[in-house]
């Protein structure tokens, strides 16, 4: 297995995109502001899957045990349900005990 060196950047999501797309415009992009840029105000709008996401952020460069696929089972676990029951809420729809 190669390591993260060798491996080319992965774009990993700390803020779920399911959240982003609540924000985003008719052609899927939320309009940032980059605060570095202070003397040269630059809003512009970015592709959510360009977002809220960091190069190998969930890599541990652990040969033993690497964190392969961290960022799908979050989705998978805990943002997805999570996506289900926001969609339940905006829709004004009922939601079960269970969801809570």
């Amino acid at each position: 297995m190669k390591n993260a060196a060798q491996r080319p950047p992965r774009l990993h999501h700390y803020f779920p995109q399911f959240h982003l797309n609540q924000f985003a415009d008719a052609e899927g992009k939320v309009w940032v502001h980059d605060k570095r840029g202070r003397l040269n105000p630059n809003p512009k709008p970015i592709p959510i899957p360009s977002l809220a996401a960091e190069a190998n952020l969930y890599d541990d460069n652990s040969p033993d045990e690497p964190l392969l696929g961290i960022e799908e089972w979050l989705a998978a676990k805990v943002d997805g349900p999570a996506a289900n029951v926001i969609r339940k809420v905006i829709a004004h729809a009922e939601i079960t005990p269970a969801e809570r």
